[in-house]
């Protein structure tokens, strides 16, 4: 039989032993997930967007918090059509946006970031039309299918917000 001495020896040195032993652990996982130089937070665009579109497109990223690496591109679209999102799956694969040339060039910037970001919240928010107004007269989402520059220059603010966020108020944007 033991004594109480020997007994809280080994206890002391069993102790000590795990007390290295997850010392020397942490250091080697410190170690092994350290290194030199800085990693870039999101990976290169693997998609291609026209120059013109970039501007939009990284204005929508920085706003949104999302990363777009979809095909943004000019074709013509034929009636009143200005933009179109093909989305032809729901994992953002095979997704891809096509603008109006002759719209677009004829728009302000306020009716090409419209344009831009409800396209962008067809292919990448995966949000739907809606014809909904407030008041019979403003639309209630940027997802409106028709271009509304007049209001959304002025509630801008709320149009940005209500992307993602469908329960905000206009009202609480009111002046």
């Amino acid at each position: 039989m033991r004594s109480q001495k020997q007994i809280q020896n080994t206890w002391t040195n069993s102790i000590n032993i795990l007390q290295k032993n997850s010392l020397n652990r942490l250091l080697i996982f410190l170690l092994l997930n350290s290194g030199c130089g800085s990693y870039p937070s999101i990976a290169p665009r693997q998609s291609t967007i026209d120059p013109e579109f970039i501007p939009f497109v990284e204005k929508f990223e920085k706003e949104q918090n999302e990363v777009v690496d979809i095909d943004i591109m000019f074709k013509a679209t034929e009636g009143q059509i200005v933009a179109l999102c093909w989305r032809y799956d729901y994992n953002k694969q095979g997704i891809s946006i096509e603008v109006d040339p002759n719209f677009w060039f004829s728009s302000t910037e306020m009716e090409k970031e419209e344009t831009i970001y409800h396209e962008l919240g067809h292919c990448i928010l995966a949000r739907d039309h809606t014809e909904e107004l407030i008041d019979y007269k403003v639309p209630k989402s940027i997802m409106y299918p028709y271009v509304f520059s007049l209001a959304y220059e002025k509630y801008r603010s709320y149009y940005v917000d209500e992307l993602k966020n469908q329960k905000v108020l206009l009202t609480d944007y009111l002046e």
